[in-house]
Protein backbone atom coordinates (compact mmCIF):
# COMPACT_ATOMS: atom_id res chain seq x y z
CA UNK A 1 0.00 0.00 0.00
CA UNK A 2 1.46 3.42 -0.92
CA UNK A 3 2.66 5.68 1.88
CA UNK A 4 1.98 9.40 1.78
CA UNK A 5 4.96 11.72 1.81
CA UNK A 6 4.75 13.77 5.04
CA UNK A 7 4.05 17.47 4.65
CA UNK A 8 6.84 18.39 7.06
CA UNK A 9 10.32 16.88 7.45
CA UNK A 10 10.51 13.99 9.89
CA UNK A 11 13.06 14.07 12.73
CA UNK A 12 16.38 12.44 11.88
CA UNK A 13 18.62 11.14 14.64
CA UNK A 14 22.03 9.63 13.98
CA UNK A 15 23.22 9.74 17.58
CA UNK A 16 23.13 5.97 18.00
CA UNK A 17 25.46 5.40 15.08
CA UNK A 18 28.50 7.37 16.17
CA UNK A 19 30.82 7.86 19.10
CA UNK A 20 30.22 11.37 20.49
CA UNK A 21 27.50 11.83 17.85
CA UNK A 22 29.50 14.10 15.53
CA UNK A 23 26.90 14.44 12.75
CA UNK A 24 24.10 15.07 15.24
CA UNK A 25 25.65 18.34 16.38
CA UNK A 26 23.83 21.63 15.90
CA UNK A 27 25.99 22.70 12.96
CA UNK A 28 25.77 19.45 11.03
CA UNK A 29 27.16 20.76 7.74
CA UNK A 30 30.26 22.30 9.26
CA UNK A 31 31.03 19.27 11.41
CA UNK A 32 30.44 16.87 8.52
CA UNK A 33 32.69 18.86 6.19
CA UNK A 34 35.41 19.05 8.84
CA UNK A 35 35.31 15.33 9.47
CA UNK A 36 35.40 14.44 5.79
CA UNK A 37 38.41 16.74 5.35
CA UNK A 38 40.14 14.93 8.20
CA UNK A 39 39.36 11.49 6.79
CA UNK A 40 40.57 12.43 3.32
CA UNK A 41 43.69 14.31 4.43
CA UNK A 42 44.69 12.65 7.70
CA UNK A 43 45.54 15.83 9.66
CA UNK A 44 46.98 13.78 12.48
CA UNK A 45 48.16 15.08 15.87
CA UNK A 46 51.83 14.87 16.82
CA UNK A 47 52.96 11.78 18.69
CA UNK A 48 55.78 13.90 20.13
CA UNK A 49 56.87 17.51 19.68
CA UNK A 50 59.37 18.71 22.26
CA UNK A 51 61.76 21.56 22.77
CA UNK A 52 64.88 20.24 24.52
CA UNK A 53 67.11 22.49 26.60
CA UNK A 54 70.57 23.31 25.25
CA UNK A 55 73.60 21.59 26.74
CA UNK A 56 76.03 24.18 28.05
CA UNK A 57 78.95 24.04 27.93
CA UNK A 58 79.11 21.89 24.80
CA UNK A 59 80.16 18.26 25.19
CA UNK A 60 81.86 15.53 23.17
CA UNK A 61 79.98 12.57 24.69
CA UNK A 62 76.76 11.10 23.26
CA UNK A 63 73.30 11.84 24.63
CA UNK A 64 69.98 10.06 24.05
CA UNK A 65 66.48 11.56 23.80
CA UNK A 66 63.69 8.97 24.24
CA UNK A 67 60.39 9.02 22.35
CA UNK A 68 57.46 6.80 23.29
CA UNK A 69 55.00 5.66 20.62
CA UNK A 70 52.21 3.16 20.16
CA UNK A 71 51.38 3.23 16.43
CA UNK A 72 47.73 3.69 15.49
CA UNK A 73 46.08 0.72 13.76
CA UNK A 74 46.82 0.80 10.06
CA UNK A 75 49.73 3.24 10.43
CA UNK A 76 52.64 2.36 8.15
CA UNK A 77 54.74 5.54 8.16
CA UNK A 78 55.90 8.16 10.65
CA UNK A 79 58.08 11.24 10.24
CA UNK A 80 60.86 12.01 12.74
CA UNK A 81 62.39 15.49 12.64
CA UNK A 82 65.44 16.62 14.60
CA UNK A 83 66.73 20.17 14.93
CA UNK A 84 70.21 20.47 16.42
CA UNK A 85 71.07 23.15 18.94
CA UNK A 86 73.27 26.09 18.06
CA UNK A 87 76.93 25.37 17.48
CA UNK A 88 79.23 26.50 20.29
CA UNK A 89 80.76 29.90 19.60
CA UNK A 90 84.52 29.68 19.92
CA UNK A 91 85.34 33.25 18.93
CA UNK A 92 82.76 36.01 18.48
CA UNK A 93 85.20 38.50 16.94
CA UNK A 94 85.29 37.89 13.22
CA UNK A 95 82.29 35.50 13.53
CA UNK A 96 84.56 32.49 13.87
CA UNK A 97 82.91 29.19 14.77
CA UNK A 98 86.17 27.29 14.39
CA UNK A 99 84.95 25.18 11.48
CA UNK A 100 81.56 23.90 10.37
CA UNK A 101 80.63 22.48 13.77
CA UNK A 102 79.00 19.19 12.94
CA UNK A 103 77.33 16.43 14.92
CA UNK A 104 76.12 12.89 14.26
CA UNK A 105 72.45 11.96 14.68
CA UNK A 106 71.16 8.39 14.80
CA UNK A 107 67.67 7.02 15.30
CA UNK A 108 66.91 3.70 16.99
CA UNK A 109 63.51 2.24 16.05
CA UNK A 110 61.45 -0.76 17.27
CA UNK A 111 62.10 -4.29 16.06
CA UNK A 112 60.48 -4.83 12.68
CA UNK A 113 60.66 -1.14 11.70
CA UNK A 114 63.17 0.63 9.47
CA UNK A 115 64.41 4.14 8.65
CA UNK A 116 64.34 5.85 5.25
CA UNK A 117 66.06 9.12 4.27
CA UNK A 118 63.80 11.82 2.81
CA UNK A 119 65.94 14.25 0.74
CA UNK A 120 63.09 16.69 0.03
CA UNK A 121 62.46 16.97 3.79
CA UNK A 122 66.07 17.63 4.68
CA UNK A 123 66.82 13.97 5.25
CA UNK A 124 70.19 14.01 3.51
CA UNK A 125 71.06 10.93 5.56
CA UNK A 126 68.77 8.28 7.10
CA UNK A 127 69.63 9.50 10.60
CA UNK A 128 71.85 6.47 11.09
CA UNK A 129 74.87 8.30 12.49
CA UNK A 130 76.88 7.90 9.28
CA UNK A 131 76.80 11.51 8.08
CA UNK A 132 78.11 14.58 9.90
CA UNK A 133 75.28 17.14 10.09
CA UNK A 134 75.67 20.87 10.53
CA UNK A 135 74.57 22.31 13.86
CA UNK A 136 72.56 25.52 13.89
CA UNK A 137 74.48 28.66 13.03
CA UNK A 138 73.76 31.12 15.88
CA UNK A 139 74.15 34.03 13.46
CA UNK A 140 71.40 32.86 11.08
CA UNK A 141 67.62 33.13 11.42
CA UNK A 142 66.95 30.08 9.22
CA UNK A 143 66.67 26.78 11.05
CA UNK A 144 68.11 23.54 9.72
CA UNK A 145 66.03 20.42 10.32
CA UNK A 146 66.91 16.81 9.55
CA UNK A 147 64.14 14.30 8.88
CA UNK A 148 63.66 10.61 8.21
CA UNK A 149 60.72 8.29 7.73
CA UNK A 150 60.10 5.34 10.01
CA UNK A 151 58.36 2.53 8.13
CA UNK A 152 56.57 -0.22 10.02
CA UNK A 153 56.77 -2.85 7.32
CA UNK A 154 53.82 -5.18 6.84
CA UNK A 155 50.99 -5.60 9.30
CA UNK A 156 52.29 -7.50 12.32
CA UNK A 157 55.97 -6.71 11.76
CA UNK A 158 55.92 -4.24 14.67
CA UNK A 159 54.22 -5.41 17.87
CA UNK A 160 51.04 -3.62 18.98
CA UNK A 161 52.41 -2.02 22.14
CA UNK A 162 54.12 1.15 23.33
CA UNK A 163 57.62 1.30 21.85
CA UNK A 164 60.76 3.26 22.67
CA UNK A 165 62.46 5.22 19.90
CA UNK A 166 65.78 6.89 20.66
CA UNK A 167 67.39 9.93 19.05
CA UNK A 168 71.14 9.95 19.75
CA UNK A 169 73.31 13.05 19.31
CA UNK A 170 77.05 12.38 19.29
CA UNK A 171 80.40 13.93 18.45
CA UNK A 172 81.62 14.29 14.87
CA UNK A 173 85.39 14.31 14.59
CA UNK A 174 86.82 16.76 17.09
CA UNK A 175 83.69 18.91 17.22
CA UNK A 176 81.68 19.29 20.40
CA UNK A 177 77.88 19.62 20.33
CA UNK A 178 75.05 21.23 22.33
CA UNK A 179 72.44 18.51 21.92
CA UNK A 180 69.08 18.84 20.18
CA UNK A 181 66.86 21.91 20.07
CA UNK A 182 63.64 20.20 18.96
CA UNK A 183 62.47 16.65 18.26
CA UNK A 184 59.14 15.62 16.75
CA UNK A 185 57.35 12.45 15.64
CA UNK A 186 54.12 12.38 13.64
CA UNK A 187 52.23 9.59 11.91
CA UNK A 188 51.72 10.00 8.15
CA UNK A 189 49.29 8.56 5.60
CA UNK A 190 50.81 6.42 2.89
CA UNK A 191 51.24 7.99 -0.53
CA UNK A 192 47.88 6.56 -1.63
CA UNK A 193 45.23 6.48 1.11
CA UNK A 194 44.22 2.85 1.64
CA UNK A 195 41.55 2.44 4.33
CA UNK A 196 40.80 -1.05 3.02
CA UNK A 197 44.12 -2.15 4.56
CA UNK A 198 43.26 -0.74 7.97
CA UNK A 199 44.60 2.80 7.55
CA UNK A 200 42.24 5.38 9.02
CA UNK A 201 40.81 7.52 6.22
CA UNK A 202 38.22 7.71 3.47
CA UNK A 203 38.42 7.02 -0.26
CA UNK A 204 37.20 9.85 -2.49
CA UNK A 205 34.54 7.72 -4.30
CA UNK A 206 32.74 7.36 -0.96
CA UNK A 207 31.56 10.97 -1.15
CA UNK A 208 31.74 11.68 -4.89
CA UNK A 209 28.56 13.57 -5.79
CA UNK A 210 28.38 11.73 -9.11
CA UNK A 211 27.92 8.41 -7.36
CA UNK A 212 24.64 7.06 -6.00
CA UNK A 213 23.83 7.80 -2.38
CA UNK A 214 23.40 4.33 -0.94
CA UNK A 215 23.83 2.38 2.25
CA UNK A 216 27.06 0.91 0.99
CA UNK A 217 29.36 -1.73 2.34
CA UNK A 218 31.99 -0.82 4.95
CA UNK A 219 34.36 -3.45 3.56
CA UNK A 220 34.68 -1.94 0.07
CA UNK A 221 34.99 1.77 0.88
CA UNK A 222 31.78 3.28 -0.46
CA UNK A 223 28.48 4.66 0.69
CA UNK A 224 27.19 6.17 3.92
CA UNK A 225 28.03 3.04 5.91
CA UNK A 226 31.70 3.40 5.03
CA UNK A 227 31.69 7.10 5.91
CA UNK A 228 30.16 6.46 9.32
CA UNK A 229 32.54 3.54 9.96
CA UNK A 230 35.53 5.70 8.99
CA UNK A 231 34.43 8.46 11.38
CA UNK A 232 34.17 6.03 14.24
CA UNK A 233 37.55 4.50 13.43
CA UNK A 234 39.13 7.96 13.44
CA UNK A 235 37.55 8.64 16.82
CA UNK A 236 38.76 5.48 18.53
CA UNK A 237 41.73 4.11 16.56
CA UNK A 238 43.93 7.17 16.03
CA UNK A 239 45.78 7.29 19.33
CA UNK A 240 46.58 10.57 20.99
CA UNK A 241 49.94 10.95 22.74
CA UNK A 242 50.95 13.57 25.28
CA UNK A 243 54.58 13.40 26.30
CA UNK A 244 57.54 15.41 27.49
CA UNK A 245 61.15 14.24 27.32
CA UNK A 246 64.72 15.31 27.90
CA UNK A 247 68.18 13.75 27.77
CA UNK A 248 68.42 10.25 29.21
CA UNK A 249 71.51 11.15 31.18
CA UNK A 250 71.69 11.38 34.97
CA UNK A 251 73.73 14.58 34.67
CA UNK A 252 71.16 16.36 32.45
CA UNK A 253 67.72 14.82 33.05
CA UNK A 254 64.88 15.76 35.45
CA UNK A 255 65.34 14.84 39.11
CA UNK A 256 63.68 14.58 42.51
CA UNK A 257 65.66 13.83 45.68
CA UNK A 258 63.12 13.89 48.53
CA UNK A 259 60.90 11.40 50.35
CA UNK A 260 58.10 13.98 50.38
CA UNK A 261 55.90 14.53 47.34
CA UNK A 262 56.87 17.71 45.54
CA UNK A 263 58.06 19.53 42.43
CA UNK A 264 60.30 17.78 39.92
CA UNK A 265 63.40 19.69 38.86
CA UNK A 266 62.74 20.02 35.13
CA UNK A 267 66.11 21.69 34.54
CA UNK A 268 66.28 24.59 32.08
CA UNK A 269 64.02 27.59 32.67
CA UNK A 270 61.26 25.56 34.37
CA UNK A 271 63.49 24.10 37.07
CA UNK A 272 61.42 23.51 40.26
CA UNK A 273 58.68 26.00 39.35
CA UNK A 274 56.18 23.11 39.35
CA UNK A 275 54.64 23.98 35.98
CA UNK A 276 51.20 23.04 34.68
CA UNK A 277 51.00 21.40 31.23
CA UNK A 278 47.80 22.24 29.34
CA UNK A 279 46.43 19.66 26.92
CA UNK A 280 43.25 19.27 24.92
CA UNK A 281 41.46 15.96 25.33
CA UNK A 282 39.42 14.47 22.53
CA UNK A 283 35.80 13.94 23.65
CA UNK A 284 35.56 10.40 22.32
CA UNK A 285 32.63 9.52 24.57
CA UNK A 286 31.22 13.03 24.88
CA UNK A 287 32.34 16.02 26.90
CA UNK A 288 30.86 15.16 30.28
CA UNK A 289 32.68 14.45 33.52
CA UNK A 290 31.35 10.90 33.85
CA UNK A 291 32.77 9.83 30.45
CA UNK A 292 36.51 10.66 30.46
CA UNK A 293 39.17 9.54 27.99
CA UNK A 294 41.44 6.65 28.99
CA UNK A 295 45.25 6.81 28.90
CA UNK A 296 48.19 4.61 29.86
CA UNK A 297 50.99 6.27 31.85
CA UNK A 298 54.52 5.31 30.82
CA UNK A 299 57.65 6.77 32.41
CA UNK A 300 61.35 6.22 31.72
CA UNK A 301 63.36 6.48 34.94
CA UNK A 302 66.48 5.57 36.89
CA UNK A 303 66.26 5.14 40.67
CA UNK A 304 68.06 3.07 43.29
CA UNK A 305 64.94 3.07 45.53
CA UNK A 306 61.16 2.87 45.15
CA UNK A 307 59.39 6.06 44.09
CA UNK A 308 55.98 7.60 43.41
CA UNK A 309 54.65 9.84 40.65
CA UNK A 310 51.61 12.02 41.30
CA UNK A 311 49.58 13.52 38.45
CA UNK A 312 47.28 16.39 39.40
CA UNK A 313 44.44 17.11 36.96
CA UNK A 314 42.77 20.54 36.90
CA UNK A 315 39.80 21.00 34.57
CA UNK A 316 40.03 24.33 32.76
CA UNK A 317 37.04 26.55 33.46
CA UNK A 318 35.45 24.46 36.21
CA UNK A 319 38.17 24.43 38.86
CA UNK A 320 37.63 20.70 39.49
CA UNK A 321 40.90 19.08 40.63
CA UNK A 322 41.83 15.44 41.19
CA UNK A 323 45.01 13.39 41.57
CA UNK A 324 46.36 10.05 40.39
CA UNK A 325 49.39 8.38 41.98
CA UNK A 326 51.68 5.77 40.42
CA UNK A 327 53.91 3.55 42.59
CA UNK A 328 57.11 2.32 40.94
CA UNK A 329 59.95 0.05 42.05
CA UNK A 330 63.68 0.70 42.05
CA UNK A 331 65.83 0.08 38.99
CA UNK A 332 69.58 0.46 38.78
CA UNK A 333 69.92 1.78 35.26
CA UNK A 334 67.26 3.20 32.97
CA UNK A 335 63.96 1.34 32.98
CA UNK A 336 60.27 1.77 32.11
CA UNK A 337 57.32 2.02 34.44
CA UNK A 338 53.98 1.42 32.71
CA UNK A 339 50.76 1.94 34.63
CA UNK A 340 48.79 -1.12 35.64
CA UNK A 341 45.65 1.01 35.98
CA UNK A 342 44.37 3.44 33.36
CA UNK A 343 44.50 7.20 33.84
CA UNK A 344 41.14 8.90 33.31
CA UNK A 345 41.30 12.43 31.86
CA UNK A 346 38.14 14.49 31.61
CA UNK A 347 37.16 16.36 28.46
CA UNK A 348 34.50 18.61 29.98
CA UNK A 349 36.72 21.67 30.46
CA UNK A 350 36.59 24.88 28.42
CA UNK A 351 37.45 23.86 24.84
CA UNK A 352 37.99 20.34 26.25
CA UNK A 353 41.20 21.51 27.95
CA UNK A 354 42.72 20.24 31.17
CA UNK A 355 45.91 21.12 33.08
CA UNK A 356 48.29 18.43 34.30
CA UNK A 357 51.02 18.72 36.92
CA UNK A 358 53.66 16.05 37.58
CA UNK A 359 55.24 15.63 41.04
CA UNK A 360 57.36 12.86 42.54
CA UNK A 361 58.95 11.43 45.67
CA UNK A 362 61.64 8.79 46.25
CA UNK A 363 62.34 6.81 49.44
CA UNK A 364 66.06 7.55 49.29
CA UNK A 365 68.69 8.82 46.90
CA UNK A 366 67.77 10.58 43.66
CA UNK A 367 65.06 9.79 41.14
CA UNK A 368 66.05 10.50 37.54
CA UNK A 369 63.37 10.96 34.86
CA UNK A 370 63.86 11.28 31.09
CA UNK A 371 60.34 10.90 29.69
CA UNK A 372 56.72 11.03 30.87
CA UNK A 373 54.14 9.87 28.33
CA UNK A 374 50.37 9.50 28.31
CA UNK A 375 49.10 7.23 25.52
CA UNK A 376 45.41 6.99 24.66
CA UNK A 377 44.02 3.49 25.00
CA UNK A 378 40.46 3.79 23.75
CA UNK A 379 38.61 0.82 22.26
CA UNK A 380 35.50 0.82 20.06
Amino acid sequence: MPTLVPATPTPSELRTHLVAAPVSAATVGRVWASQLAFLLGRALPHVASMRVHAISPAITSSVDIPLQWRPSPGCRLALVTVELNEAPIIEVIGRSLSGDRRALVSLTVPAGAGVIAVPELGGIAPLDGSTALLQQDPFRVARQQYSALVHLGDAGDVADQIHDLTVTISQSGSHSHSGAAHVSLIELPVATLRPETGEVGLLLPSIDARNDLHDGDSSIGSGITETLAAEQDASTKVREHFQIATYEDTARCWTRASASMGAIDFVGSASTANPWFRIRVRGTHGSIASMPATFTIRVRYNSSDDWDLRITRRVVGSGATSTHTENAVASVGWAVHESTGALQIRADGTDQEIDLRFEASVLSGTLYLSSIALVQEETP
